[in-house]
């Protein structure tokens, strides 16, 4: 099943200061993404190294919302080209590109989460900026990219067409269809189902810790379901869905406590710190009632960087302002960028405020301190 893929960023033809590439590496509510060098050439490199040979099945890319490029190519290769590495000469092999929005219907004010399908094996990906869409806004006419993800598998266990021989196989002496209408949408049954919980912007929504235990309890509800343990997995369902909430509500207030710190009102920043530690004590100790929360599931992923939400160098500083709206959707039309790639027939935007910002709210708006309901569910025997 394709699944998130890790990476590290190896190199970048350059970058403004406070937002290197190797922020990229990075998935939560705060992260502020790369940004070229202000006037810069183009165009722009970013070489990335995935922790393993895969094959690519899908690509998001998070642009900004007025540093945007005009056209990002992509290129992959099994090892680095000889300028890395000087024996090894093999060179990238070009799967195509995708066009983005200029913005200027959103006056812009959102940002766009492209989709890209692709189906190419290897272990580095090369993407390439070109040339700036020109507004008002871009006045070092930069580009950036605020988030990229990576969803594949493995590629020593992705070989399909022995796969699908398999399940027909299987399928054929259980006398199963697997054109049945029952079995559709039912991720026991595709072998290319991509969780929600992989996607980015799940990551964008979170809160890094809360994301974590999620993803730890999708995959005991799992186990839970292939054990036939169904009373737990009905409890493991509502718990996920539950803190969701919660995590959205804890990246809410993460985004408020660093607005508060850019704005040097650290009364207020003191407040949302002591808000947060407090709401997500109560959360945790229902988890706990609940046998839910062990040692395990309490490992932090990581501690983010705390950095100024915008660069008072910049003529265009604004003071940033913690509004947190919705995930618009926004429809575009199908296209085809080359052979091996293929747009999304929809992409979403993020709506923000045209600032710079190294911080920007991406949050929506949630129901103040949601409650965790698996009390409801009925207990294990």
């Amino acid at each position: 099943m394709p699944h998130k893929i890790g990476f590290v960023v190896v190199s970048s033809s350059g970058h403004e200061d406070g937002f290197s590439a190797r922020e990229l590496m990075i998935h939560a509510p705060t992260v502020s993404g790369w940004r070229s060098p202000r006037f810069c050439q183009f165009p722009q490199e970013i070489v990335l190294q995935m922790v393993e040979r895969c094959r690519i099945r899908k690509l998001q890319l998070l642009a900004h919302q007025y540093m945007i490029s005009s056209k990002i190519e992509f290129y992959i290769s099994e090892s680095l080209p000889e300028y890395f590495a000087p024996y090894q000469a093999e060179r990238f092999r070009r799967l195509g590109y995708v066009s983005l929005c200029d913005n200027e219907k959103t006056g812009c004010k959102a940002r766009e989460l492209k989709s890209v399908y692709v189906d190419a094996v290897g272990q580095f990906l090369k993407l390439i900026f070109h040339q700036n869409h020109v507004n008002k806004y871009n006045i070092y006419n930069q580009v950036a990219l605020v988030a990229i993800n990576i969803i594949g598998d493995p590629a020593d266990f992705s070989d399909e067409s022995n796969t699908a021989s398999r399940e027909k196989l299987i399928d054929h002496y259980l006398g199963h269809n697997s054109e049945d209408p029952a079995l559709e949408g039912t991720y026991a049954r595709k072998s290319d189902y991509i969780s929600p919980l992989d996607d980015l912007a799940f990551d964008m929504y979170q809160d890094p810790e809360v994301a974590q235990i999620i993803r730890k309890l999708d995959e005991r509800k799992r186990e839970a379901v292939q054990k036939e343990r169904y009373d737990y997995a009905k409890k493991l369902k509502q718990a996920i869905a539950d803190l969701q909430k919660v995590g959205e509500r804890l990246g809410r207030y993460e985004v408020e406590k660093r607005c508060a710190v850019e704005k040097e009102d650290y009364d207020l920043a003191k407040e949302k710190k002591q808000q947060m530690e407090q709401y997500r004590a109560e959360v945790y100790e229902q988890l706990e009632l609940h046998s839910l929360l062990d040692a395990e599931l309490m490992r932090r992923p990581f501690d983010l960087p705390l950095q100024p939400l915008a660069r008072s160098g910049s003529p265009c500083h604004q003071k940033p302002m913690p509004s947190l709206p919705q995930l618009e959707e926004r429809g575009t039309e199908n296209q085809f960028a080359e052979p091996f790639l293929q747009e999304k027939p929809s992409s979403y935007s993020l709506t923000i405020s045209p600032q710079h910002s190294a911080v920007d709210p991406l949050l929506p708006a949630t129901d103040p301190h949601p409650k965790i309901n698996v009390g409801r569910v009925p207990a294990l025997r």
